[in-house]
């Protein structure tokens, strides 16, 4: 009876963490408006310059509706004279961002019953310069100066696209080395991982646990006081900022000042009731006692790749990506200020990784594995540690992940080999993304 009330509350409290920020805003608008597509337009360039990606674009376009790939189709079927089919992916897209002017000013220089005065030739020419790049951005420019007579000038900047494409692969090609390499090496620790028979996953001593009740209060207790903090920029939605570099540095600022309060909240709570318990930090798994801990934690951030790329195609198979998310923190990323990466790199990898396995590791999957046992306690722990990312497109991956940090507490009782796997996780994707879309 007990076992089954622990668990039913879980799965409570995490439908309720992920059902009203996704699926009953299915058929909204997007929280965050869209500023720019320079990053996906920087990647995708050369896949547009030597073939192969317009067909796949369109496809994507089609059945995610994601206002980003709706434009960058919309141009890729312009440019190879598809009217029609480039005029309804940009219908698709203003229909989604009425005000967003990028959409309406690109559907307009590729209706071929309509002619840009100089005044809409400029304005173009203006959004399509901040907005995109490489063969995006060169592509519709080249076309705006023949449609004005100037075809020496177009020639001009289509030649400057496979010097751009080039400097692009070149990273293209890096990240997708090291991706490689981490792979391979992940899959081999994963396989020694697997061969071990769970029951002997650990000889030591089970973790303290104050309960599963205090866990989850701790829990709910963070979440409420960040979300408190990092939820005031959503009042500027009715005024003017929204679409500024103001807004888009606001959002991050207030994301880690939220992380901040809440962590330190509750630390201070969750160490009082541990002084009364009698239990210490180190107990509970803020202990280093050799450089093997640090091995584990690099060796679990190796094996995570193997594990995350398993459940996004899962997650493909299932359809899930199809689902929008609350907040895209990747294009929240992309899309910030200089200040507003630094915030978000900031919390990604020093921040977020040591409060969340602290919450996670050190106080709900203990009481967990008391209640439940090994196996049942890291599966439900990792269920609801990806439950509150509020992201069901990655539900998947984010549990692979939760899973692995328990394992590395299970097999070493320290929070160190999580926090190191869980921080390098978060700034290697942090690095792939300014590398790619930066």
């Amino acid at each position: 009876m007990r076992r089954g009330l622990i668990i039913l509350s879980l799965l409570i409290l995490s439908l309720i963490l992920l059902v009203p920020t996704n699926f009953l805003r299915s058929n909204l608008a997007p929280l965050i408006p869209l500023q720019d597509l320079q990053g996906l337009s920087k990647l995708l360039s050369p896949f547009m310059q030597w073939g192969g990606g317009s067909e796949i674009l369109r496809m994507l376009a089609e059945r995610f509706e994601d206002p980003s790939i709706l434009i960058l189709a919309g141009i890729t079927q312009g440019e190879e004279g598809n009217t029609r089919s480039a005029l309804a992916l940009l219908e698709m897209a203003e229909a989604l961002l009425p005000a967003d002017p990028l959409p309406s000013l690109l559907h307009q220089l590729y209706d071929p019953q309509k002619h840009p005065d100089s005044e809409t030739s400029s304005l173009i020419e203006q959004e399509v310069k901040i907005r995109l790049r490489g063969w995006f951005r060169d592509k519709p420019i080249a076309r705006l100066y023949r449609l004005r007579g100037n075809s020496l000038e177009a020639d001009r900047i289509e030649t400057r696209i496979s010097i751009y494409n080039r400097a692009i692969l070149v990273r293209v090609f890096f990240v997708l080395t090291f991706w490689i390499l981490a792979f391979f090496g992940g899959t081999f620790l994963l396989l020694r991982y697997l061969v071990t028979p769970l029951k002997k996953i650990s000889t030591l001593p089970p973790p303290p646990s104050l309960g599963w009740g205090w866990a989850l209060a701790f829990v709910f207790i963070f979440i409420l006081s960040s979300l408190a903090i990092s939820s005031i920029p959503v009042f500027l939605i009715s005024l003017p900022v929204e679409s500024t570099a103001l807004w888009r540095s606001l959002l991050p600022l207030f994301l880690l000042l939220g992380e901040l309060t809440g962590g330190a909240i509750v630390f201070y709570i969750a160490l009082k009731r541990l002084s009364k318990a009698g239990i210490s930090l180190w107990d509970v798994g803020f202990k280093l006692e050799s450089l093997r801990f640090l091995l584990w934690g690099i060796g679990g951030w190796l094996t995570a790749f193997p594990l995350v790329l398993t459940a996004f195609l899962i997650s493909y198979l299932l359809n899930a990506d199809a689902i929008r998310s609350q907040q895209d923190v990747s294009y929240l990323f992309l899309s910030s200020s200089p200040w507003g990466k630094l915030a978000m790199a900031f919390l990604a990898i020093l921040i977020a990784p040591p409060i969340e396995e602290f919450l996670f590791r050190g106080f709900l999957y203990p009481a967990l594995r008391r209640e439940l046992g090994v196996h049942l306690g890291i599966t439900l722990s990792a269920f609801f540690f990806a439950s509150i990312h509020h992201d069901v497109s990655r539900l998947l991956p984010l549990m692979a992940l939760g899973a692995l940090f328990a394992f590395l507490y299970e097999k070493q009782r320290s929070l160190v080999p999580p926090i190191i796997a869980h921080s390098l996780w978060n700034a290697h994707t942090i690095f792939a993304l300014s590398l790619l879309f930066g």
